[in-house]
């Protein structure tokens, strides 16, 4: 593919930093399962020991880092189906802004419809203003209680929606776009999380 230029940033740079963060995104949900199988597998079956587990140090904790790390994935996947913005001096990681670069008129329909295809999943089921909502606090109604937002499990159907969406983003990608392959979010902190989860479940033993 031509080196073509928008702002100073090359297509190939710009494919590079969109499935860097897909790549973010699709780690996240990793964790965020984790933390709630972790969570699961030493749920007490007695309601009577069920309320001192749940307020206890680290299933709190590991509800807690759940939620964030989907607030995060919902934020992400905003910004990989953000529109371009009218101001050519801001710098954007979505894959409109991506289709932009493209010569092949056929190809970047094909991008741009399949882009609009994900923004309506995900404008369907209301995530692109949950985190907005909730999260950023926006509407106090909506929100409530701030500690609320950490004390469940997001509900698995949403959680497959975020996969569906990271996974047709980072076929795009791969199909559309010579990226680096390599998962640098993994080697930064895959490891430490992975000890991070031992550790959480030692306690849960003991």
């Amino acid at each position: 593919m031509k080196n073509l230029k928008f702002n100073n940033m090359t297509v190939e740079l710009l494919a590079d930093r969109i499935n860097q963060l897909i790549d973010v995104t699709d780690e996240l949900i990793l964790y965020l399962k984790q933390c709630e199988q972790l969570y699961k597998k030493y749920r007490p079956n007695e309601s009577s020991s069920y309320t001192q587990y749940a307020t206890s140090e680290i299933p709190s904790m590991m509800r807690f880092l759940h939620c964030m790390f989907f607030y995060d994935v919902l934020l992400n996947i905003n910004t990989l189906l953000d529109k371009v913005d009218k101001d050519l001096n801001k710098k954007e990681q979505s894959i409109y802004e991506l289709s932009e670069f493209l010569q092949d008129e056929f190809i970047k329909e094909e991008i741009l419809n399949k882009a609009d295809s994900l923004r309506f999943k995900f404008e369907n089921y209301s995530l692109h203003i949950f985190r907005h909502k909730l999260d950023a606090h926006k509407d106090w109604i909506a929100a409530g209680d701030t500690t609320i937002m950490y004390l469940n499990f997001i509900k698995p159907e949403i959680i497959s929606i975020c996969e569906e969406i990271i996974k047709e983003l980072k076929q795009i990608c791969i199909k559309y776009f010579d990226v680096i392959t390599t998962n640098s979010f993994h080697q930064l902190y895959g490891k430490g999380f992975q000890k991070m989860v031992k550790l959480f479940e030692d306690e849960l033993i003991k």
